[in-house]
């Protein structure tokens, strides 16, 4: 049976910080040496296989990667994997004899691994991604740079004006890529929404829906869990506002893709200088991208395994068909990790979407990594959820990777962890989208004039407000099903 592929793309430092976790993750589960359990995924519907300079096979990940100009960090723009050392460097001033030392590889460590990776404060996505990159795969926005606060990319308008060679650069990229796969199924689109990367999501989403209407976007838009603008300079108050209209611009935008799960470790929509909720058994430093990135990764990849999988495996369409049922295309995402007795305890990824037996929702897909437990998957959703259409149970017998680079948040060390997530389609995004859009109404977009001088009017905004309230009547009660 033939691969069929999926391209992944990244769109924003957030999202770059989760696709670094998620490849590493994959990397994991690449067979480089004899294993005792053989991996069950299929590594060409994420990978392409390609040859190095050297004429060596190679696999890099399927993906675009878009990030602001000094977001890269140490990661060359073309990165490591074709990069080429010249012998000749700094030979031209020096006519004696040239000695070559080697360094012992374990001096030019300045600290050792497990301390490196215990800091949770990575500022690059890059500092801790272990597969090489594509030459095409990083898209740089150079009119845009990395903490600049004179010409900051926080507004959405900003995103649906980019450069035209940055826009264009990106669309060539996801269009080389797409080409040379043989059987391309569909995106993973992972997308920041709270800057100015969600007006160029919506940019890409109409690349996709112009280019490729046949092929299912599934689109993860998100945020961080916690904004730390207390250490800010200067300190702006309309910080939060704007994030939060970002938000809600891009929601609305964004409901074209084929399946919508907005996913965030942030108690809401309106993100406020709080922190989130603990999670029983975990750890976390929330104003820590690489640690909150981690848990959205995992979950990413767990979710994910139905069309990864060498044997038995689905396709993307079977999932957007499933849920997505009359054109309700919002989802939620809720996780258990680690999973260790009969009674799971889940956690939301997705703010405002309660997951429970009494959350009322109509369709899910759950997976399990690691059953190495006593829980029985089957038996646990057909006696909590016995109203729910469980549409695909998926059992893998290892746990998801979770050792170095992964952040040490665990209250016990592993290598592996068991986990569920179930990917669903509940009346709660009623709520959800009612509560957004009355907070939206509420703000004074006369006052936020970087809004309006990026183009967006008045009746533009209440189209956005009306438009959230008459999808938020989908997911009634009255309507569901």
């Amino acid at each position: 049976m033939s691969t069929k592929e999926v391209l992944t793309l990244q769109c924003g430092p957030y999202s770059n910080f989760v696709g670094a976790h998620f490849w590493n993750i994959q990397d994991k589960d690449l067979l480089y040496e004899p294993r005792a359990v053989l991996p069950k995924t299929n590594p060409g519907v994420l990978y392409r296989e390609g040859l190095s300079l050297t004429n060596e096979v190679t696999f890099t990940p399927r993906l675009v990667s878009v990030d602001l100009k000094g977001g890269l960090g140490s990661l060359p723009r073309y990165g490591e994997l074709y990069s080429v050392k010249d012998d000749r460097e700094n030979t031209g001033l020096w006519d004696g004899e040239i000695t070559k030392e080697n360094s012992n590889e374990y001096e030019e460590k300045d600290i050792d691994e497990s301390e490196k990776f215990a800091n949770p404060h990575f500022e690059f996505w890059s500092d801790y991604l272990n597969p090489m990159l594509h030459s095409n795969t990083n898209v740089v926005l150079n009119e845009y740079q990395k903490n600049n606060t004179l010409k900051p990319f926080d507004i959405f308008g900003l995103g649906t004006k980019p450069d035209e060679n940055a826009e264009e650069e990106v669309f060539e990229t996801i269009r080389f890529f797409s080409e040379e796969a043989d059987h391309l199924q569909g995106f993973h689109f992972l997308t920041d929404i709270d800057s100015g990367f969600g007006g160029l999501s919506l940019r890409i989403k109409d690349h996709f829906l112009d280019e490729y209407p046949r092929k299912p976007i599934l689109t993860f838009p998100m945020w961080p869990s916690f904004y730390n603008d207390s250490t800010d300079t200067p300190f702006n108050p309309l910080r939060n506002p704007c994030r939060f209209l970002n938000i809600t611009l891009s929601l609305y935008h964004l409901y074209e893709t084929s399946l919508l799960t907005p996913m965030s470790l942030n108690p809401g929509y309106f993100p406020l200088p709080r922190r989130p909720n603990a999670i029983p058994g975990i750890s976390l430093d929330h104003s820590s991208f690489y640690h909150t990135s981690a848990l959205l990764a995992s979950s990413l990849d767990t979710l994910s395994l139905p069309w990864r999988l060498k044997n038995n495996s689905h396709v993307t369409h079977e999932f957007v068909d499933l849920l997505s049922q009359r054109g309700r295309k919002f989802c939620s995402l809720a996780f258990s990790m680690p999973l260790r007795d009969d009674i799971p305890q889940f956690h939301t990824l997705t703010p405002g979407v309660d997951y429970s037996s009494s959350s009322k929702i109509a369709i899910q897909s759950a997976t399990q990594r690691g059953s190495q437990t006593k829980f029985n998957l089957q038996e646990y959703l057909s006696t909590n959820f016995s109203t729910t259409y469980n549409y695909h149970n998926v059992i893998l017998d290892e746990g998801s990777p979770v050792g170095s680079p992964y952040p040490q948040i665990f209250d016990t060390s592993m290598e592996r962890a068991n986990m569920i997530t179930s990917w669903n389609s509940s009346n709660s995004m009623e709520k959800v989208l009612e509560n957004i859009s009355n907070q939206a109404e509420k703000l004074n977009l006369q006052k936020m004039n970087r809004f309006l001088e990026a183009g967006l009017e008045e009746d533009e905004f209440k189209e956005v407000i009306n438009g959230l309230r008459s999808i938020a009547e989908d997911y009634s009660d009255a309507q569901y099903i």
